[in-house]
């Protein structure tokens, strides 16, 4: 296992502990209250710890070798998995929380614990902050062994689980803040209302959050190209390679979390026959892996003749 994915198991599994202890501490203390914003956190802290079971799952089956059944590997289940995921923040947690928001709202006043409550929204925020940053630190990770920082490798990254985490984290924290926010309010006019609606935005922060990553593995899923910049150098590399007249097409397939499949119609300098054709191949593969930072996983090169798609003598550069 690269020191990319065992960083990103670790954050899944810390994030794990983390949160098995605020669901049970949320639930105990959203019973004891009657809170609605503490209930609506306890549902998104329950329904984190589903995904979270979901996202190691999928980065566990993902890791496997590939197989006669799957010569590309087993990375799309990371993809399939965090769909679940997804659906899990959007029902267990979102769902939820706009339904105990709607009941309670204009209901009584809740329990008196606003000094407890307060305290535990606020170890929990701490503890969410913690776990972003473990979620930070993956995203370090796989940036640093592609030459980017942690910014341009969440923006650019195809690891589900890194991503989720990262954005649940963050909801996480927001949402104790909004609890906070709703129980003060209700503390200071009595008005129980203030309690369900900062209920009501928690489960309208976790459904926004949970489209947002249904859209991004439903891409993944359908084995996207890479970005049209990454294809751009990838065509750069190849024709860089002694022995390239022309690159005639590139293809670039991401086939699971930070592996892409590249397939390139190349036009080659030399007699077929010679055995230069197989030696240049044999260099773009070699290239292609190099200056891929762990990303190119397979490589197909299939030699062709005659012009370039430009309409130029046979491998005009860049064709």
């Amino acid at each position: 296992m690269s020191a990319a994915a065992a960083s990103g198991r670790r954050g899944i599994v810390v994030t794990m502990a983390v949160v098995a202890v605020q669901t049970g501490v949320l639930g105990a203390l959203s019973a004891a209250t009657g809170s609605a914003s503490l209930f609506a956190e306890a549902m998104h802290a329950l329904a984190d710890l589903g995904v979270q079971a979901f996202l190691l799952v999928g980065v566990v089956r993902a890791g496997r070798p590939p197989d006669d059944a799957h010569p590309l590997g087993y990375g799309q289940e990371a993809f399939y998995w965090s769909l679940f995921a997804a659906i899990g923040i959007f029902v267990g947690g979102g769902g939820a929380a706009l339904r105990e928001g709607v009941t309670a709202w204009g209901s009584g006043e809740a329990g008196q614990s606003y000094l407890l409550g307060y305290v535990v929204l606020a170890v929990i925020a701490l503890m969410d902050a913690y776990t972003t940053f473990e979620a930070v630190r993956a995203l370090r990770a796989q940036g640093a062994a592609r030459g980017r920082s942690a910014g341009e490798q969440f923006a650019a990254t195809s690891d589900p689980a890194v991503r989720t985490l990262f954005l649940d984290n963050i909801a996480g924290v927001l949402g104790a803040l909004i609890a906070i926010g709703g129980l003060a309010l209700h503390q200071l006019t009595g008005d129980g209302r203030f309690d369900a609606a900062a209920s009501i935005l928690i489960g309208a922060l976790l459904i926004a959050l949970s489209v947002v990553l249904l859209r991004a593995n439903r891409d993944l899923v359908t084995s996207p190209s890479v970005p049209p910049a990454t294809l751009a150098r990838l065509r750069d590399e190849i024709a860089g390679v002694p022995g390239v007249r022309g690159v005639a097409d590139v293809l670039a397939v991401i086939v699971g979390p930070g592996t892409v499949l590249v397939a390139a119609r190349v036009v080659f300098a030399g007699d077929p026959a010679s055995g230069a054709v197989e030696d240049a191949a044999e260099r773009v593969e070699r290239r292609l892996r190099e200056s891929g930072h762990g990303m190119v996983g397979r490589v197909y090169v299939t030699p062709v003749a005659g012009r370039a798609p430009d309409g130029g003598p046979d491998g005009g550069p860049g064709g």
